[in-house]
Order: C-alpha cells, then structure tokens, then sequence
C-alpha cells in the first residue's frame, strides 16, 4: 500500500468583461432641430419605426488568457480553451499545452515530434493517466502510450480539459487510476471560411496549414470542415529530421433542437529519426552533440540510416445526442482508433551459437553470403524492423433521465482491441544500406530470426450508473455513482521453443470503482467541494503477462507479473473555487495506491532498441 499526500493551489487571474451597447436612430437624426406640425410628427414616427437600427457589441477579455475555464464540478478541473491554444505554437501538442496547469510535468523529445511524450500529473506517471479525444480512448490500449501528434492539429483544437487526481466515471479509459486528460475538436463554422497559414523556425522547422469550413449547406442544418497539414524539422540532437502529414475533417448535422451528430476524421503519417538517450557520462562528453551519426562504419548501430520510426494513425467516430422531452436523452458513440508503424534500430547479431525465442542456432544461414559479413568478426550488424499496430473499436451509449431535483444515468461501454507485433532483422551491407522488403535473416533451415512475435486481444465491458440530486435551489448537490469493469485480456508470444504458459497468457479481471461528490455554492462567487473517488490500471504490455528472450542467451530477461492485478487507488479531495473579480481554485488531496505498478525501460543488448519490463 501507497499513501500519498499533496497540496496543489491552481491559477489565479483577474477578468473583466465590458459589453457597450450602442443604439442609433436615423429618424432622431434627422428630426432632432426642427419644429413640426402633428401630422409630421406622425409620419416621422412612422419613418423611425422603419428605419431605426440597434448594433450591439461585445468585447470579453478571456480570462487568463484563455487559460482559465470557469467549471462548477466537485473535482479539480484545468482547461485550456481555443483562445489560448490559438497563441501558442502552431507545432504545439496536447502534452505541451498542458505542461504550465497545476500539478502537471511535461517533457518531450523536442519541439517537434511524432512520438510520445513523457508526462506526470500530481506524481502519477504517463501510464496511469487516461487519455480521450473527443470521447474516444486517445492511448495505445495495451501499452498505455499516446501519440497525441497523430491526433489533432493545434489549430483544430477546441479545448483540452485536465481532471487532476479523479476521472469523469463514464470516460472510456483502461488506465486512468488518478488522472483524465480530455480533449476535443473546434467545430465546423457557421459561414463559410478558408484559413492559411505557414511558419518556420530554427532547425528548419516549418508548418503549413489549410482548413475550409463549408458553413452551413443550403438549409440542411448541416455544416463540415476539413484541413490539412505538414510540417518538419531538424533533430535538434544529432543528426536526422521528422516529417508529418495530417487530416483532420468533421461534419454535424442539426436534427431537431437539443439532438445532433457528428462525424469526425483523422489521419496521419509521420517518419522521424530515432533519439539516444544519453548517460550523464554521454552527456558531459559531448552535450547536444549526442546522437545519431551521419556516416557508416562497420559494426556502427548508431547510423541515422539504420533508426526511425514510420507511424501513422487512422481514427474515425460518430457522435449523436437525442434529446427525447420529459427530461430524456441519450448519448450514443461509436468509434475506431489504429496506430501503427514500424520502428527500425540497428542491432548486432552473432553469426554463430545464438537463439530465435528459447531456441538455439548453429549459426545464420547462408552466412557466408550476407551483405556486411566479416569473417574476422563474430557478430553481424543488421536492421531490426519492428512491424506493429494496435487497434481500439468500441461503443459508448450513456441514458440520462433528469426529474424535478434528481438527475439519474446509466452507461454501457464495450471496448474491442487488438494488437500484433513482429520482428524481423534484416542484412546491412558496407555503406550502411538494407531493404526491408528484401529477404530477413533466417537459421537452422528457414527459421525467421526475432525476440518479438506477439500477438494481443483485448474484451471489456463497462456498465456505470450514476445519480445526481440538487437541494436548496441547486446551492447543494450530491453525486453518487458506481463504475463496474471486467476485462479479458490475452497474450500469445509465438517464438520457436516458446511453449505452454510462457506461449500464451489469459486474464480476466473485474474492478467496482465507486464514487461520490459533494459542491455546496455559498452564492454566486464561493463555491467549496469535496469527493471521494477510485481508479484502476489494468497491467499493460505484453512483459506484464508473458517473458522475452535474449537473443544471445536464450533465456528469459523480462518476467511477467506474479501477482496480476490491477493497480487501484483511492483518492479524497476537499477543494473551494471563487469567481469573481479574480478566479481561484485551491484543493487538498490525499492519495492511497495498492499494486502500484512500477516499469522500468532499458537498451536491448546490442541495439538501439529499448524494452519496458513491470514489477
């Protein structure tokens, strides 16, 4: 058991709001210096009833900047809406925004990348944070990574929500134990609209941008965009570049009042080189100097030519609300969310008396004859190609029936996911080049050489209700709800001499995650909250439930859980918010963590290739 306690005081920031109105009439004007007769003052009140014309402006400066989004909700909430996004870097992620909010540690690779970041939020690390994306699950099911690049572009961004230390009890996540990271689309506009835009920067950064929104077609009630977008830059470490490609499109349809749907698109492709991570001694050594090399020698692994990493991401949703009278409604979603790859390192081999899985080898076949053989050495530098993708469909239907002071709703969430992964190594000759669509290294007759041939399947049902009532004029309302999880996972590792348990691992788990907040509003301006609420993170990877296999020993380097159970946290939170003259949110939390699942990720001997093992 894990106990944690922590103090966080969010933003502060003063607002003001000014709304002149202005109204004119043409007719005064006219009349303001002249006698006339009654028959005049009828028709001139005649003409001022045709031609009189009220214009009414507002100007609202946006809180902090944009940076402050008034919420109501007994949990500690941060936004970042449109207005301050926009500002911001048109290379900007998710994770970059979100790296100045209360209780928020972002890093990431550079200013421009395609890959993940690193992220903690109140202490909690990147895996046991939940991400969505317009109601969809945003990370990689299994792993819990997120590609929030191959997301959205910064200019589509609606608004990007962070609930420190609880997680909304219908959000469709595996892993959120104590915090949610939500984010949404800009919507298509009312009248039709082209923006363009371009930037540059240092290491020969730039971006292009171009979106068109249709406005509303004839009287349909229906509305669409679509964008696209590229950009690249330097490795600001090393040698290499990144490249990205990307779509995003909507359409919405206005039914009736108070029902809707949507549809939303994304596409992806990105390459960019890989990045070594340094030791101190690395990094003393030769500073901002460190990494890839530009020109081959034999037996060199660090060749630009031999890392990177080619992904590309495919999403699609469709969204509806129905809105039913009587205080019925229903939220219905379905979506579908691919990453894929693959990453390529380069990797030494020994020629003779290595293993494919938990099997050995003589030596390669055909040896003599590879591409970048040596005889005065034992081992043989090649490409390893590691081919993966992770697939996430799944429907979310959330009923809502609200009654005088109480408001009840039920949700059903079914999660299918999927996974496969497989390695293959490939020759490289003197001058540092290989093909991947070319033959793989092969031993003992034929067999493919790899340490990885995984393949995952992931089921979850989730059913929630939650019940909602107000007293005293709405100034106190009480929430309680119940989340109810079971998961079957299952792994197989399909590698020569790789049998029974340590070929294929199921697991079933089911997990309550009970909750209750409690807001009392004094008036207008004070508002104090307090909740009791409960995360889970289901094991993720492969190396939670099957071993790997050192391709020069043959034995087991990363064993599997050997208790296997979620890790599932309670967390207490007491909070007051003001908004007035200035806005303010001040909470204390306290944190008790069981399982607590701790990952490690090191260098694959002889590669630039990392593993993740859990304890």
């Amino acid at each position: 058991m894990k106990k944690i306690l922590f103090l966080t005081t969010c933003c502060l920031c003063f607002q003001n709001v000014a709304i002149p109105a202005r109204a004119q009439s043409s007719a005064d004007q006219n009349l303001s210096h002249k006698k006339t007769s009654g028959s005049q003052k009828k028709d001139a009140a005649r003409s001022k009833n045709r031609n009189e014309t009220i214009d009414v402006t507002e100007r609202r400066k946006v809180a902090g900047g944009g940076m402050m989004v008034r919420h109501t909700i007994a949990k500690t909430v941060s936004s970042l809406s449109h207005n301050y996004i926009e500002m911001q870097s048109p290379t900007s992620t998710i994770e970059s925004l979100i790296s100045t909010l209360p209780g928020v540690v972002s890093a990431s690779e550079g200013p421009l990348t395609t890959s993940f970041s690193t992220l903690h939020i109140r202490g909690m690390a990147q895996a046991e944070i939940g991400v969505t994306f317009e109601g969809m699950p945003a990370a990689n099911p299994f792993t819990y990574s997120t590609y929030t690049p191959s997301l959205v572009d910064s200019q589509n961004m609606g608004q990007v929500n962070v609930m420190q230390g609880a997680v909304d009890i219908n959000s469709p996540t595996y892993n959120a134990t104590g915090a949610e990271i939500s984010a949404s689309i800009r919507g298509p506009e009312d009248h039709q609209h082209v923006h363009v835009a371009g930037s540059g920067g240092s290491y020969g950064t730039n971006k292009d941008f171009i979106r068109y929104d249709t406005g509303e077609i004839g009287h349909t009630g229906v509305r669409a965009f679509a964008s696209g977008s590229y950009s690249r830059g330097d490795m600001w470490r090393g040698v290499g570049d990144i490249e990205r490609w990307h779509v995003d499109s909507a359409l919405t349809k206005q039914w009736a009042p108070g029902s809707d749907s949507k549809v939303i698109f994304g596409w992806t492709k990105a390459a960019q080189g890989e990045w070594l991570y340094p030791s101190l001694a690395n990094w003393k050594k030769y500073g901002m100097k460190y990494g890839l090399d530009d020109q081959y020698s034999p037996g060199a692994t660090h060749y630009v030519g031999l890392n990177g990493k080619n992904t590309g991401a495919v999403y699609g949703t469709l969204k509806n609300h129905f809105s039913f009278g009587n205080g019925l409604s229903l939220d219905a979603q379905a979506y579908s969310v691919e990453f894929h790859g693959p990453y390529y390192y380069g990797a030494t081999l020994p020629v003779k008396n290595g293993y494919v899985g938990a099997q050995s080898y003589n030596s390669l076949d055909n040896y003599q004859n590879l591409p970048g053989y040596d005889p005065t050495n034992k081992n043989l530098t090649t490409a390893e190609l590691s081919n993966w993708y992770t697939l996430s469909s799944g429907l979310v239907l959330t009923g809502h029936w609200q009654h005088k002071f109480n408001t009840l709703s039920l949700t059903y969430w079914y999660s299918y996911a999927q996974e496969a992964a497989q390695m293959r190594f490939y020759p490289v000759n003197s001058k540092g080049q290989w093909n991947g669509n070319g033959a793989a290294l092969t031993a003992n007759g034929g067999v493919p050489l790899g340490e990885d041939n995984e393949n995952g399947l992931q089921q979850l049902n989730s059913f929630a209700v939650d019940d909602k009532m107000s007293f005293l004029n709405g100034r106190l309302t009480i929430d309680g709800g119940i989340r109810m999880a079971m998961a079957n996972r299952q792994y197989t590792q399909d590698l020569p001499g790789v049998v029974g348990s340590n070929y294929k691992s199921i697991k079933n788990v089911f997990v309550p995650s009970p909750q209750v907040l409690i807001n009392y509003n004094f008036n207008s301006h004070h508002q104090i909250y307090a909740n009791g609420t409960t995360g889970y993170h289901l094991p993720g990877s492969l190396s939670s439930q099957l071993a790997s296999y050192s391709r020069t020993t043959g034995k087991a380097q990363s064993l599997p859980l050997a208790d296997y159970k979620p890790e599932y946290m309670i967390t207490e939170e007491l909070g007051y918010r003001y908004n007035g003259l200035f806005m303010a949110n001040v909470a204390g939390f306290h944190y008790n963590v069981t399982n607590h699942q701790i990952s490690a990720q090191s260098y694959v001997e002889g590669s630039t290739s990392t593993r993740i093992s859990h304890t």
